[in-house]
């Protein structure tokens, strides 16, 4: 257990590999990018690890057309912002990008007095394995619940229903 909680991803998760150009601008070193615990964990590839807390980053871009970069202002010291472009595939800029919101999401809660609510996602549902009494089940349970179409429709026959030839 002391051996795991030592390793350097622990408490993270591992997001993607690539490049960076940093603590030393205009130089590029492999990395592997963790996310989690309201930080980015920069792993270099000599095994030396720097991390990014959400809090002090400014903003980022992401950019996906001619070159695949993800670029972060953060705030090196006081008064010092520094751009700080991690270099990976087009997805992997996205999913960086993706667990920052997230992050920050999490934080603005916690600072209004707010807890995460996790919420069930029905597009995920459909991709995991189930066996076909749970398909059954599922589609039942689809079936029991109205549509918006079917239930503007049963309001349209109630208005139709309503009117007679005076009203019109």
């Amino acid at each position: 257990a002391v051996v795991s909680t030592q390793s350097t991803g622990y408490g993270y998760t591992q997001l993607c590999t690539g490049t960076v150009d940093y603590p030393v601008q205009g130089t590029k070193e492999e990395v592997t990018v963790y996310g989690g615990a309201e930080k980015l964990k920069l792993v270099f590839k000599d095994g030396k690890a720097v991390s990014l807390p959400v809090k002090r980053i400014k903003c980022w871009t992401l950019f996906t057309e001619k070159k695949d970069v993800l670029s972060i202002h953060f705030l090196v010291m006081k008064d010092v912002l520094q751009w700080i472009n991690i270099a990976t595939t087009a997805t992997n800029v996205i999913l960086i990008s993706m667990t920052l919101q997230s992050i920050l999401d999490e934080l603005i809660l916690i600072s209004k007095g707010q807890q995460l609510e996790l919420t069930k996602v029905e597009a995920t549902e459909s991709y995991l394995p189930t066996s076909n009494k749970e398909r059954k089940q599922k589609q039942e349970r689809k079936a029991r619940v109205p549509s918006f179409s079917s239930l503007q429709n049963q309001e349209n026959e109630l208005f139709m229903e309503g009117l007679n030839d005076d009203d019109l």
